[in-house]
């Protein structure tokens, strides 16, 4: 951990948003690879065409019929073209949400930030509602009896696990999942490389939800009782860290564009504060008074 629980780096950022020249361009791939049907369909068409006008007995030669088929045909093509142009979502982001595909598939001005938030708040909801619980008292954690060696070596350590887990997190935070939204592009190989990232974060989340669940789930054992329940809520600076985190990708979300190109708002940085709990200090204090007094 950093000594004053600051954790913070610069990178700088490119806003890239989905021009309308690439729309065409993207667009115009989906038409050509549709077009192989439109033989298909004139064919189908014509056929339908022709024995509507012999059930009928029309007048109407099949021949002045033509230019209605081709023209229907086409546009026929022209819409499979559009439902694929819209629906499309590359092979990383296929097992992603419909509000995860639909940031890609618009890719308006800070999509990555937008799409790095969607996916994380989508991978920690679940990890967030249950480190809610546990602190409420609200789930149930079946009780968990280790030796007094045991113990006291999982008490000893509980500080210096904390610090590498703050620290551990608030690094992906600030430094390696910035670094590659700074530049993100819309690459097969770019996309899957931020699921990576984003799912080391949840890992570490995960290990977070884990690190809090012990508290509750190792009975505590003389003399540490009342040293145990300083433990309860260690946690809550890395779940405050990752709110701040996503709240700094919200903010490159959104900005404004024009306002950016005007040199009127500037980005903020990827800088985040977390505080050791107050007590760790006081904790390691009374461990030291009860193990030497023990001695």
């Amino acid at each position: 951990m950093s000594e004053n629980g600051i954790y913070q780096s610069n990178h700088v950022m490119r806003f890239t948003e989905r021009k309308w020249y690439e729309c065409i361009k993207e667009y115009s791939k989906r038409f050509i690879e549709e077009a192989a049907h439109f033989i298909p369909f004139t064919g189908t068409l014509w056929g339908f065409a022709y024995i509507l006008t012999e059930a009928m007995d029309s007048k109407t030669s099949i021949g002045s019929l033509a230019l209605p088929v081709i023209i229907t045909a086409l546009l026929a093509v022209l819409y499979k073209a559009w439902l694929k142009f819209k629906s499309y979502t590359p092979e990383a982001l296929q097992d992603e949400n419909e509000t995860t595909r639909n940031i890609y598939r618009k890719r308006k001005c800070g999509w990555p930030f937008a799409l790095a938030e969607q996916m994380l708040a989508n991978r920690i909801e679940n990890i967030d509602l249950t480190l809610n619980r546990i602190k409420k008292g609200a789930e149930f954690i079946e009780p968990k009896y280790v030796t007094a060696d045991e113990y006291y070596n999982w008490l000893k350590l509980r500080p210096a696990a904390l610090k590498q887990l703050v620290r551990a997190t608030m690094i992906q935070c600030t430094d390696e999942i910035p670094a590659l939204l700074s530049d993100l592009d819309e690459s097969e190989a770019e996309l899957k490389e931020l699921k990576i990232r984003l799912t080391a974060l949840v890992q570490l989340y995960e290990h977070t939800m884990r690190y809090e669940t012990e508290c509750y789930q190792i009975v505590p054992q003389e003399p540490y009782i009342d040293l145990h329940k300083m433990t309860f809520g260690w946690t809550e600076p890395i779940q405050r860290g990752i709110y701040e985190f996503m709240g700094i990708l919200h903010s490159l979300s959104t900005i404004d564009r024009k306002l950016l190109e005007a040199g009127k708002v500037q980005p903020p940085n990827f800088k985040i504060t977390v505080q050791v709990p107050e007590n760790i200090s006081e904790f390691c204090r009374i461990l030291d008074d009860i193990t030497s007094s023990q001695t």
